[in-house]
């Protein structure tokens, strides 16, 4: 079985992500009011994806290309179309969505080991 975790255009960065700490679920929005009564009533506006999970890369090189690669897709409207796994329907769905990326690093410099993460927030349009 192979699953699609997250996927821009072409590239499928799914050998990246930390598949056991990915939080992405579909959510449903409404709209809610109460009437005279107290009774509180919704009315289904739409579902909206969204989470967030992490990649990790042995180097920057790899690190670096994710990061251009990525900020390239958002550029044009700052959104980009990609394939991303929702946790509670076990679908992975096709969204246009706002990605927010935040970098972080370990390194070992006396064993010449280093330990990147690109931490991705993502919010369906």
């Amino acid at each position: 079985m192979s699953v699609i975790f997250f996927k821009i255009g072409n590239t499928d960065y799914t050998g990246y992500v930390d598949v056991q700490n990915f939080l992405v679920n579909k959510e449903e929005i409404f709209t809610s009011w109460t009437d005279i009564n107290g009774l509180e009533h919704r009315d289904h506006v739409r579902t909206k994806v969204s989470g967030r999970f992490v990649l990790g890369f042995r180097d920057s090189t790899t690190f670096a290309s994710v990061v251009s690669d990525i900020s390239t897709a958002l550029s044009t409207n700052g959104y980009t179309s990609c394939q991303v796994y929702c946790n509670n329907t076990g679908s992975t769905e096709t969204i246009d969505a706002y990605l927010t990326l935040t970098g972080n690093g370990k390194y070992d410099f006396t064993n010449t080991r280093q330990w990147q993460t690109l931490e991705i927030e993502i919010v369906e349009r």
